[in-house]
């Protein structure tokens, strides 16, 4: 995909739209968009099946300012990073709906294969739901410093896609290299998948 940014969202401007939605994975997203960026924001929008929510309320400015600002690349599509589940359901109440409808518009109600660190997620996800086994009798340590230690109850750090950074996640199974994962901090988000080499482990504790 080419990722030459066309317009970028002006971070001293005023926001004026909001695009948000779920991704194939079911996670949220959302940026907002400037004046001069609104339109190809919408055009974005229209093209990965998200919904847009025009700012005029000082209550939908704040809601907002809590997203990061977007940006729309080359390709027509446009960036719209993770957003917290509370800020995700202000966007849904504030654009007229108690539901969730942008849900319609994904593919899975499961994780997609995406790449993670470069490699090809279609090889790195791995099986289905696996078995719960402890890497040893007492699990892992919650912050595991090698991947000797890594057993039920291990925070790392995953990723759904290069540009959408890293969240801690809870190692709930292990089956060989394949881990079975819940993001910590979208508790209501579809557990997932992946494969060792496609994690990275927390920095060590200094004190």
């Amino acid at each position: 995909m080419n990722s030459t940014v066309v317009v970028r969202a002006n971070d001293q401007a005023e926001p004026s739209l909001v695009v948000f939605g779920r991704d194939d994975a079911g996670k949220p997203r959302a940026s907002w968009f400037d004046a001069g960026s609104a339109d190809l924001a919408r055009k974005a929008a229209d093209l990965m099946k998200m919904r847009v929510l025009r700012v005029e309320t000082e209550e939908q400015k704040a809601v907002a300012r809590q997203l990061a600002p977007g940006r729309v690349f080359a390709s027509g599509r446009a960036f719209t990073p993770f957003a917290r589940t509370a800020v995700f359901s202000q966007l849904v109440e504030l654009a007229g709906d108690s539901s969730d409808p942008s849900t319609k518009g994904s593919t899975s109600g499961k994780p997609a294969a995406v790449a993670s660190n470069g490699s090809a997620a279609s090889g790195d996800q791995g099986p289905g739901p696996a078995p719960t086994a402890p890497a040893d009798p007492k699990g892992g340590p919650s912050r595991p410093q090698s991947w000797d230690e890594i057993g039920i109850g291990s925070v790392v750090l995953a990723t759904v896609g290069v540009e959408d950074g890293w969240w801690e996640s809870i190692i709930i199974g292990v089956n060989g290299e394949a881990l079975t994962l819940k993001w910590r901090d979208f508790p209501r988000e579809p557990v997932f998948v992946r494969r060792r080499s496609a994690l990275a482990l927390l920095p060590a504790v200094t004190k």
